[in-house]
Formats: C-alpha cells, structure tokens, sequence
C-alpha cells in the first residue's frame, strides 16, 4: 500500500500517442494499459486535461498535432509506478516532451519529489 501521493504531471504528446502501431509511435501494449489504469479508472484521484499546442514537423514531411498533457490530483499511488507513467509519456513519439513529473507523499507532508532525474525533463514550450 502506497501513502497518498500528490501527483504534478505535464508532458506534449502528439495527437494519436496511445494508437497501437502509427508510425512514430512505439509504445507497447502494456504501457498505454497502464496510462488507460491511471487516469480511466472511475475511482482514481488523479484528473487530466489536454490544450492544444498547434502542429510540429515531423520526420516524414508532413505535421503532426501536439497537445499539452496536465496530470493531477491525489491518490494511493507508488512513487515507482508514477515514474513510469512519466517516462511513458516521454516516450510517446519522436516529439513527445516531457516538462513537469513531481510527486509528494501527503500523508507525510513531503515536498514535492522529481518522479525522473531532472535531465530528462524537456523545457515547456509556449502554449499557443
């Protein structure tokens, strides 16, 4: 059992980041099955939102749309899982960025805790 954790996620993903096999577009099965857990659970405390951040060239000649991923809320999770949800999104494409990956235990009134080393964090680009 997990102490509660507050949980502060913020990643660019490009639009189809979970579709099983597009091109760009690696993640394994069992990792998009943990991000459906984390976030479509009906009784889980972490909440998400996208914002729409325009297109970006992609290697293929062509543009791809990216959004901005936010992650948040409190809940039971281990600090082990939820850094494997950030470096999840990390790895969701060529132009996947990760910006923000923090937890805290609240039940102890921890600080906030880098969930990844901080050089695989990515600067955040403006939202258009």
């Amino acid at each position: 059992m997990s102490n509660i954790q507050g949980v502060n996620i913020v990643a660019d993903v490009p639009f189809n980041w979970l579709d099983s096999g597009m091109a760009g577009v690696n993640l394994p099965e069992a990792d998009v099955a943990a991000v459906a857990g984390a976030l479509l659970s009906p009784s889980i405390g972490l909440e998400y939102s996208y914002q729409g951040l325009g297109y970006e060239p992609n290697d293929r000649g062509g543009q791809t749309a990216m959004y901005r991923l936010s992650i948040w809320g409190e809940e039971a999770l281990s600090t082990v899982f939820l850094s494997r949800l950030a470096r999840i999104l990390k790895a969701a494409g060529p132009l996947a960025k990760l910006h923000v990956a923090e937890a805290r235990d609240i039940e102890n009134n921890g600080d906030w805790e880098l969930l990844v080393k901080p050089g695989e964090l990515n600067k955040p680009r403006s939202a258009s």
